[in-house]
């Protein structure tokens, strides 16, 4: 039997623990029913979706760091879209796209971290293979 979703996004709420550089962060998935991937002290790495911000300790690396902790501090709840391209990157990071903004069910709409990190120069755009 053909699967009618192999490309079917996931949403979940996700809370920040960490964020490792621009583009990089640690969440803990809220899963539903009281079912969670990750925890605060084990958190899961994700990488940003079509997004390449500047590396930690380079120029332009702490101002991206500093720009998405102010977008989503630690402990705050965000929306994550994952993602299965090749399930996780190169360093075992799963890829997802966050919200900033509430979405609606029906109409995906609204900023992503992705494009603010590229709108404020922060980051360029990255296509994942």
């Amino acid at each position: 039997m053909k699967s009618r979703m192999k490309n079917f996004p996931y949403f979940y709420q996700a809370q920040i623990v960490r964020w490792v550089d621009g583009d990089t962060v640690e969440l803990v998935l809220d899963k539903g029913f009281n079912d969670y991937f990750g925890r605060t002290d084990q958190p899961v790495s994700f990488r940003l979706l079509n997004v390449n911000a500047f590396e930690k300790y380079k120029p332009g690396g702490a101002e991206a760091t500093a720009f998405v902790n102010q977008l989503a501090p630690v402990g705050d709840w965000v929306i994550v879209r994952t993602y299965k391209i090749n399930d996780k990157d190169n360093f075992g990071r799963y890829l997802a796209t966050i919200y900033t903004d509430e979405i609606e069910f029906q109409a995906i709409t609204g900023p992503t971290i992705s494009e603010a990190l590229i709108a404020a120069g922060h980051g360029v755009p990255y296509i994942a293979k």
